[in-house]
């Protein structure tokens, strides 16, 4: 038994001894981080891509060239990261940014400005002026028409205090409202608030989907968001909710807008659900509607792929057996595509096209 031991013990303080390799070496502390030298790096990072903006400044630069180094600039900024904006803070003081690009310039300040926003920055004149604008909302005081533009200022600073008021407040009219200024707020307020867009156009109230819906097709018919705006609807699994409002909406008017939105996303998955349509629908001007719309589907030749041109055929072999079935008042001859442009006036309002024989 003493003998056992002595074994045992030998072999343990042989272990104990012996030299431990990397392999199985315990961890060690990380080495510390050295904040302040991480500062004065990105400090000077920045005062590096702040010179490079004087280079604009030749007497004879072209206007492009002049264009393409400050954008690289504030592209440049913008990379640095939200981790950056106390540091570029100082540099909205047009005495501060002299220092460094030799002369007092208000443009680049003002891309400066710009950049910090989109990293999240909210500056105390940005804070007071959403106090006011929801104060105004919530006393039903807000002009869309004139506010809007002042909410598209504040960018998605608002458009995350307009989707929480949305969602919680009680009123139709403020719900109304609020998709009516993302709607006037353009593209970047409506791609920022998608998300709040779907969930208006399921609330219980039809004023409120209406308008909802009327901002989606205002970004679906601007060419430079289209593809953004297309992923988002994918991707959060729009196109479904949208032809279920298509289908069975209770209010005419928006099955109409249901219609519009599909056409200008030349939505080619939901071209069977545009066909059930002209079988189903009551209403004359929803039915044409998705006439137009399967014809801006059709129309689509610009993608390619074997997987497009089999969709393509598919579509085109539908419409040419279901066109001449369609009421003899709305068959297409030629058809005529709408080009994607800001709607008109007439058109904006709740009023406007969408309304013609609807409800």
């Amino acid at each position: 038994m003493l003998v056992r031991f002595a074994a045992i013990a030998a072999v343990a303080l042989a272990l104990a001894i012996a030299p431990v390799s990397a392999e199985n070496a315990p961890p060690t502390d990380p080495k510390p981080v050295d904040k302040k030298a991480e500062e004065e790096a990105l400090k000077a990072r920045i005062v590096e891509i702040l010179t490079k903006v004087k280079a604009s400044d030749a007497s004879e630069l072209p206007i492009e060239d002049w264009n393409k180094i400050r954008d690289g600039a504030e592209a440049e900024l913008f990379a640095l990261g939200p981790v950056s904006i106390q540091f570029l803070l100082p540099y909205l003081d047009l005495a501060t940014l002299k220092g460094i690009l030799g002369k007092t310039d208000p443009e680049f300040a003002g891309r400066i400005k710009a950049v910090l926003k989109k990293l999240g920055w909210i500056s105390p004149e940005m804070e007071a002026e959403l106090k006011e604008l929801m104060g105004k909302l919530r006393k039903k005081e807000v002009v869309p028409q004139e506010d809007s533009p002042r909410f598209r200022e504040l960018g998605n600073y608002a458009v995350v205090a307009l989707d929480q008021e949305l969602r919680l407040h009680p009123l139709q009219i403020i719900r109304e409202k609020i998709c009516e200024i993302l709607g006037d707020m353009g593209s970047a307020g409506i791609l920022s608030a998608v998300d709040t867009l779907l969930f208006a156009i399921s609330d219980p109230e039809p004023a409120v989907r209406l308008q909802a819906f009327r901002a989606l097709s205002l970004t679906a018919r601007e060419e430079d968001h289209f593809k953004e705006l297309d992923e988002r609807l994918v991707k959060l699994g729009a196109y479904e909710l949208i032809v279920c409002h298509l289908a069975g909406d209770s209010d005419a008017r928006i099955r109409l807008r249901a219609a519009t939105v599909l056409g200008w996303m030349e939505a080619v998955n939901t071209a069977e659900a545009l066909f059930a349509v002209l079988s189903s629908e009551k209403e004359e001007n929803i039915v044409s509607e998705a006439v137009w719309a399967l014809e801006m589907i059709s129309a689509v030749e610009t993608k390619s792929g074997e997987e497009w041109k089999a969709r393509l055929a598919r579509i085109n072999e539908w419409w040419a057996k279901k066109k001449d079935s369609l009421p003899k008042q709305i068959k297409p001859g030629k058809p005529k595509i709408r080009e994607k442009t800001k709607e008109t006036d007439g058109e904006k309002k709740e009023g406007g096209k969408d309304e013609k024989k609807a409800g």
